[in-house]
């Protein structure tokens, strides 16, 4: 058994694939891995908020005035982004944008933006503004001024896409991680879950507090711990209340989600956030899926056949 990597950045992140195979396939392993690499960077075009040429900065730039059409992954992604919306009874929203510029913007001077211009803002909020053109491959976003970011569905979306490239060309043993957004194919693996309480360390690597035996799932991870300030003795962080306009204030810090649906997981995991604990259990026993989640006083809670599965290394 032999194995090849590619680490590449894309995505706003640094991606590695790691493919295992027997030795007469080490040809079209290469092939296949170095298709996939450009097929990422494809996405990363037409996907990227920071790319004025890419779909989603057209779709953005004519808000309000015209339909853009667009290729079938934007508009697959799209339409998915806008179903688990719904799903989640708007917590997980991909027009939030807006909010999260001003909330940035402030976060360079160190201060909260002022109420009013939350409040003004908030008043484009809403994934239902998204509107699909089926027959024309096209998006509209229904206002001026109002603009998405898919950074919050996409690496999910495109786990999905990867996993099925592989298994189509007969490679049914690898890992895949974008940046953290993590899948396993093929063996039982060990997969380290993040602290959120402990930063990187300075070789970029994590230190993790719980390791979780998986074979052929996706593993997504949401947290507070990547970007925040800190002013007046409040922290506010970057996962964004689409009702309220503020980061949420749930409790948790960490919401980890298990499944076969790298898609659904990446959007759940931003909507659990938002939603809490209470709100987010009822969700994905619903859903039929598996979570670890981290409060912020340090609790750790998960659903029930996980217990089995997850070892707690570091508290």
């Amino acid at each position: 058994m032999k194995k090849i990597v590619k680490i590449f950045s894309a995505l706003g992140t640094l991606n590695t694939i790691t493919i295992y195979f027997e030795n007469e396939d080490n040809k079209k392993a290469n092939i296949i891995i170095n298709k996939i690499e450009k097929y990422i960077d494809e996405l990363d075009d037409k996907l990227s908020i920071f790319k004025d040429t890419s779909e989603i900065s057209l779709i953005n730039r004519h808000a309000g005035i015209n339909f853009k059409k667009v290729s079938k992954d934007t508009y697959e992604l799209l339409k998915l982004a806008k179903k688990y919306g719904k799903v989640t009874n708007g917590a997980f929203d991909i027009t939030t944008k807006p909010l999260t510029d001003l909330w940035k913007k402030n976060k360079q001077k160190n201060i909260a933006p002022k109420f009013n211009e939350v409040s003004q803002i908030l008043k484009n909020i809403n994934y239902k503004d998204i509107i699909l053109n089926k027959k024309e491959q096209s998006i509209m976003l229904k206002n001026k001024g109002q603009e998405i970011d898919v950074g919050g569905i996409a690496k999910g979306y495109i786990i999905d896409k990867v996993k099925t490239k592989l298994k189509n060309n007969n490679f049914n043993n690898a890992i895949i991680n974008l940046g953290g957004t993590v899948s396993s194919i093929g063996e039982d693996r060990n997969i380290g879950i993040r602290n959120p309480f402990v930063s990187i360390n300075n070789n970029g690597q994590n230190d993790f507090f719980a390791i979780i035996k998986s074979k052929d799932e996706n593993i997504v991870t949401s947290g507070s711990y990547e970007q925040f300030y800190e002013r007046d003795g409040r922290i506010y962080h970057h996962i964004i209340n689409p009702n309220t306009g503020y980061p949420t204030k749930t409790g948790l810090v960490s919401v980890t989600l298990i499944g076969n649906n790298g898609t659904e997981l990446d959007a759940l995991a931003t909507g659990c956030f938002i939603l809490g604990l209470e709100k987010s259990f009822k969700l994905i026993r619903k859903r039929k899926l598996n979570a670890i989640f981290v409060l912020n006083d340090g609790k750790i809670y998960m659903t029930d056949e996980l217990k089995n599965r997850v070892k707690i290394i570091n508290k």
